[in-house]
């Protein structure tokens, strides 16, 4: 069975603005930036410079991470 959320902790998206949806959506690229990075260079002890830098790490798994978000957001209605 999956994983299903208690009714108290659903966001309903219909009730949401558009800022309050721009405000996780921001908090959530921050994060996975944060981690992302961290990740990279203190786990698996990338140098950044010789891969193309930060902004080459944070491209590689950006999308997909935000669009699993994005549909986790969507679904949680």
């Amino acid at each position: 069975m999956l994983f299903t959320f208690p009714l108290k902790t659903c966001i309903n998206i219909a009730k949401l603005t558009i800022v309050q949806i721009a405000s996780f959506s921001f908090r959530f690229l921050l994060t996975n930036c944060m981690i992302i990075y961290l990740y990279t260079t203190s786990f698996q002890n990338v140098d950044d410079e010789e891969y193309g830098g930060m902004g080459e790490i944070l491209k590689e798994g950006m999308m997909s991470s935000f669009a699993t978000f994005m549909v986790s957001l969507v679904s949680t209605v």
